[in-house]
């Protein structure tokens, strides 16, 4: 044996030798050497020996994993004498060895834990007497082995876990559960109990190095068992087979620990270890995440509300105790973390059965950590520290207060207006300059140079404090609006003095306090949108109730014209009427409004590179969200209307025509001022588009001026429409289209209006069309550029299809399509050009085909069809040369889905009248998208397959067709449909629950057809009986999410009704490899319940549903014992 040991040695030095010191050979027959080791049969005598004489911790290593893999392997041929040997040798070889590294240790206790648990199986012992060789160990007073009765505890639950930590001992699912079940019910809230008892001990003593070691393991036990994901009493389905790590789990023990967990000393306990470990970072952060715990205790451990009520009660007390000494700056966190779960599983209700005399000084000290949290996030973005946990916290804190603020359920109102004024102060604050707030001045310096370099903007990287800040400002509106509205007032006034100043002769530089100002003003512009406007996914923009209230209170017993005249005169001369008297929703709006103008007058006079870019963009964005909701608004959507609001803003009323005009004007003069800031760009035409996709507004639009004057420079292509980012020139036609498509007052109005969008874009690809010696002039770069450019205006023009131009704008595009079939076969070679023509026409597919008359139909399919016979001319048989190339392809054929699955939806949405007698015959559409199949499938390699968005289009497609087709996918070419078939192999072995029920769906759909045709022996029919063994295989014994239980039930069921000889023959196969007689008996138990002879093999619903039921309770029970870990 000294030989083996001297032969792993060496092995293991050239293993951990440099690479210039070994040979590649010399490397592999090293490995070699262990793992021949490793594989050894019955090698207990030997790794014994191996860990008495060696002193190489490397081949310590890989004797000790040899005895677990073998303990595993070999559990059948140990008697129970070897066993118990072998446990006891183990654990008195790591308690006598102290000077062991730990990564062998950990190695030698999770062989322990393993034998622990698999003996349980077997006598039913369970672990109660590796628990009394841990509290022997605990109990010696010897450091070393209390650190080593941790290793040992710790290996155990990572074990009985049975998720990911648990070490894979070939036992089915089952049996894994009911180790976890029994040793929850027995031991482990014996753990806990032991682990708080030694924490307790260990609190008392003086804090050596060695002491603190085992307090943090101790510390870190108890989290784990806090953590503890339990068995429920009853498995969700899709719980059953798998081995998963849950994630941020609930604290949910059975109510048999209630006398461990609702005693009073528990909590109170552990918040007094955090208070004496919080400057230890390791310590600190496994006792905050066990507090954090304790506050998410939910479930059968709490008998009744009055039960919660006194756990919560508890807690709050002792949680306000500590607070009362502060927080730390590391604990902000956990801090922020204990006071979400609170919230998140304790009900308002019972925070609002608490005493008055608890409750309020709860919610006054949560509002101060969150001012606090505020105060330090701030700071840490003045900083740009990477690590921003208040940020966090503070976005933790603000949720709570917003499940708070959004309920009524008998919590002090006027403490919780109180708090929410606060907190909102606080964040104004926060986001001001000094004197009046507290930013730093790092920010303004700087703020231009972080906006060009910025990848998030601050309204999207601060959303969601933003919405729950601006629910607050709404909750108190008669605070919020007169504030904002006075800040924005004061710093618009010093802004417009410090611009006219520069203007001055000899004027001085006033670049930081200019910044300051910006800065300022694009925050209050940020929070003055969340708190006018509440937009939600999906929902009308209305004005918020709290809003509208608050307004029509206000203009009780006050004139409306003050107001109308303060607006009028607001963007000259605001001092001209008093703001007490004007209605605060239309004060803070004109005080934007006042901003703009400042900023066009400025860029008139010469001061553009003074203005903030920024601030001009979140102007844009304020007004985007303003218009959507409070221009010429619909009053029927509201029960009550303010008077002010409506002659201001509403329809028919001078004053909305004035904002109307005021607003145009504004879009155009930013497209002059600032055609290369792609931001304000963009921000400004998002504007132009949310007042066009109102047709109340848009019809008022096109009389303005500005609108033909914008629609005129485009038809001119004039500077600086030219110069336009190419996403904003898409944006820019899509809106001019819109606007035509308004009512106009005259037809000849329209028509001429007609003529300058979309005739200009005609006129300018006919002249690129037109050149002389056509194939060479298109490769300059000024035809490629224009072509391009239209190209994008040509995909703006398509987005802006509604039903009411449907028939305009196809009869425009038509032509343009069929330019662009010419544009691909000269531009085969520059991917760009390529995917925007695959742009055109699938956003043609996208917005217009559900409205086209069948003659229009059969156009389009005409021009897709040799758009895509010019695609495939140039692309069928090419080789990939570069990575590039590729991502391109990647891309086209991502269009090509989106292009076919839209062509395909003709068929079940169709808004156009149904097709005239003696109109020419029909394309249909399917065979369209069947011909872009015979393209785009060569394409789809295996690699391409792994892009989980094209996989995605691309197998929603293929059941679509599966599913209206079937008999066109199974009369495809052979060497087609054998593609098609690989492609959706790879789908059900995608890690994506999606694409995997897509692939079932499709398989159900063909086999139906093939059962319902007889179509026995067809290339289908055989393609089939690949798939029933391998769904066979996925359900019985591989991961699979039950969650797809239904879609696999009916898959499954169609399968076995095309190839029932096959599927017989794979039960037998799989009864034959059961050694066990009750698992051999049990499994064909299942199988015959699974379809007994009541049940008909025949694709009808009634014997669908049957089996569906049957196939339940089959998949429960037999995956729980066919799935091994």
């Amino acid at each position: 044996m000294e030989a083996k040991i001297r032969e792993l040695e060496e092995a293991s030095q050239a293993l951990l030798a440099p690479p210039n010191v070994v040979s590649q050979q010399e490397r592999q027959e090293a490995e070699n050497v262990l793992l021949n080791l490793r594989k050894s049969h019955m090698p207990y005598e030997l790794c014994h020996y191996i860990l008495e004489n060696c002193t190489n911790d490397y081949v310590l290593f890989h004797a000790a994993s040899t005895l677990k893999e073998a303990v595993i392997r070999e559990w059948s041929l140990l008697s129970s004498d070897h066993i118990q040997s072998l446990r006891s040798s183990l654990l008195a070889f790591v308690t006598q060895r102290s000077q062991l590294q730990p990564y062998v240790r950990e190695q030698i206790l999770a062989t322990l834990a393993v034998i622990v648990k698999r003996a349980r199986l077997d006598t039913n012992e369970g672990s109660s007497g590796v628990l009394t060789d841990i509290a022997r160990l605990v109990g010696s007073g010897d450091l070393s082995l209390q650190l080593i009765a941790c290793s040992l505890l710790t290996a155990l639950l990572n074990e009985y876990s049975s998720s990911s930590r648990a070490s894979d001992v070939g036992l089915p699912w089952e049996l894994h559960c009911k180790c976890k079940t029994a040793f929850e019910t027995e031991e482990l809230q014996q753990v806990l109990s032991f682990c708080l008892q030694v924490l307790g001990e260990l609190e008392e003593q003086q804090k050596s190095r060695e002491v603190t070691a085992v307090f943090n393991r101790v510390l870190a036990i108890i989290e784990q068992v806090l953590t503890w994901d339990f068995v429920p009493k009853h498995i969700p389905r899709r719980n059953v087979g798998t081995f998963v790590l849950e994630q941020n789990v609930s604290f949910r023990p059975p109510r048999k620990w209630s006398n461990l967990l609702l005693k009073e000393g528990l909590v109170p306990m552990m918040f007094r270890v955090h208070s004496k470990v919080r400057q230890h970072p390791e310590m600190a952060n496994h006792s905050l995440q066990c507090l954090s715990q304790l506050a998410s205790l939910n479930g059968p451990v709490f008998a009744d509300r009055e039960v919660s009520r006194e756990y919560l009660t508890m807690y709050i007390t002792t949680f306000l105790h500590f607070l009362s000494g502060g927080v730390e700056d590391q604990e902000a966190l956990g801090v922020a973390s204990i006071i979400s779960q609170l919230f998140v599983f304790f009900p308002l209700r019972v925070f609002a059965s608490l005493p008055k005399e608890l409750i309020t000084p709860f919610l006054q000290s949560m509002a101060a950590i969150t001012n606090m949290f505020c105060l330090a996030a701030a700071k840490e973005e003045s900083l740009h520290e990477d690590d921003q946990k208040h940020l966090e916290a503070l976005q933790k804190t603000l949720d709570a207060w917003s499940t708070i603020a959004n309920e009524d359920v008998g919590l002090p109102e006027e403490c919780i207006t109180q708090h929410a004024l606060s907190i909102f102060n606080t964040y104004l604050q926060c986001h001001l300059a000094p004197p009046e707030g507290s930013r730093s001045a790092l920010n303004s310096e700087e703020d231009d140079e972080e906006y060009e370099e910025q990848d998030e903007s601050d309204r999207e990287k601060f959303q969601g404090m933003l919405i729950a800040i601006g629910a607050f400002g709404r909750r108190v509106p008669s605070h919020s609006l007169p504030l904002i509205s006075r800040l924005l007032e004061s710093r618009i006034s010093s802004l417009n003095l410090q611009l006219h100043n520069l203007k001055q002769p000899g004027a001085v530089n006033s670049t930081p306090t200019l910044g300051i100002l910006f800065e300022d003003l694009h925050w209050l512009l940020l929070v003055a949108g969340h708190v006018m406007m509440d937009e939600a996914e999906g929902e009308t923009p209305m004005i918020p109730s709290s809003i509208m209230q608050y307004s029509i209170e206000q203009s009780k017993g006050r004139d409306c014209q003050s107001t109308l005249a303060f607006l009028a005169t607001a963007i000259n001369d605001p001092a001209s009427v008093s703001a007490d008297q004007v209605d605060p929703v239309v004060r803070l709006t004109s005080s934007v409004f006042r901003l703009c103008a400042i900023e066009s007058s400025a860029i008139e006079v010469g001061l553009a590179g003074h203005i903030s870019p920024e601030v001009t963009s979140s102007c844009m964005w304020f007004l985007r969200r303003w218009a959507r909701a409070y221009l010429l608004p619909d009053e029927t959507y509201y029960t009550e209307m303010s008077m002010p609001l409506t002659m201001a803003f509403g329809r028919d009323t001078e004053g909305g025509q004035f904002v109307l005009s005021f607003l145009i004007n504004k879009v155009v003069s930013n497209i002059q001022a600032w055609g290369s800031e792609a931001g304000i760009i963009e921000d400004t035409l998002s504007l132009l588009l949310a007042m066009v996709e109102k047709r109340a507004t848009c019809t008022q639009l096109v009389k303005c001026e500005a609108v033909w004057k914008l629609a005129k420079d485009f038809s001119a292509n004039q500077h600086p429409l030219d110069t336009l980012p190419v996403s904003a020139k898409r944006t820019l036609c899509q809106t001019l289209v819109l606007a035509g498509s308004a009512k106009f007052e005259k037809d000849e109005n329209k028509n001429e209006y007609w003529q300058l969008v979309l005739q200009s874009l005609e006129q300018r690809l006919q002249v690129v069309m037109s050149q002389p010696d056509l194939r060479r002039s298109l490769h300059s770069e000024a035809s490629k550029a224009e072509v391009l450019c239209l190209l994008d205006c040509l995909c703006g023009v398509t987005e802006a299809s509604r039903m009411d131009n449907i028939q305009l704008l196809f009869n425009f595009m038509h032509p343009m399509m069929q330019h662009c079939v010419k544009l691909l076969d000269f531009y085969h070679n520059y991917e760009e050009v390529i995917g925007l023509i695959l742009e055109v026409f699938s956003a043609v597919a996208n917005q217009q085909i559900c409205y086209l008359s069948p003659a229009n139909c059969k156009k389009f399919y005409e021009a897709v069809l040799s758009m895509m016979q010019i695609y495939a001319q140039h692309n069928i048989g090419r080789k990939t040369i570069s990575k590039d190339v590729e991502d391109f392809q990647f891309k086209d054929l991502c269009t090509f889905m989106e292009m076919l699955t839209n062509i395909l939806s003709k068929d079940f949405i169709d808004f156009a009248a149904p097709a005239e007698d003696g109109e020419e015959d029909e394309v249909f559409a399917v065979d369209v998208v069947l011909y872009g199949l015979n393209i785009i499938i060569p394409l789809m390699s295996e690699e391409l397959l792994k892009f989980p968005a094209l996989c995605s289009s691309y197998m929603r497609l293929t059941v679509y067709l599966a599913e209206i087709y079937p008999h066109k996918v199974c009369e495809l070419p052979e060497d087609l449909l054998r593609t098609l078939f690989t492609s959706v192999d790879l789908g059900l072995a995608n890690v994506s629950t999606d694409i995997v029920k897509i692939g079932m769906e499709f398989l159900t759909s063909i086999a139906s057809h093939v059962f319902h045709n007889k179509m026995i022996g067809s290339n289908p029919h055989q393609a089939l009986s690949h798939f029933l063994k391998l769904v066979f295989r996925m359900l019985l014994m591989e991961s699979f999410d039950m969650d797809l239980m239904d879609t696999a039930s009916e898959t499954f069921f169609a399968l076995i009704c095309c190839h029932q000889e096959l599927y017989q023959k794979l039960v037998g196969e799989l009864l034959t490899q059961q050694s066990n007689s009750e698992s051999h008996q049990r499994l064909l138990k299942a199988f015959t319940e699974l379809t007994p002879p009541s049940l008909q093999l025949n694709i009808q619903r009634s014997f669908k549903n049957q089996f569906r039921e049957n196939f339940e309770l089959f998949l429960v029970n037999v995956r729980g014992f066919l799935c091994i870990k």
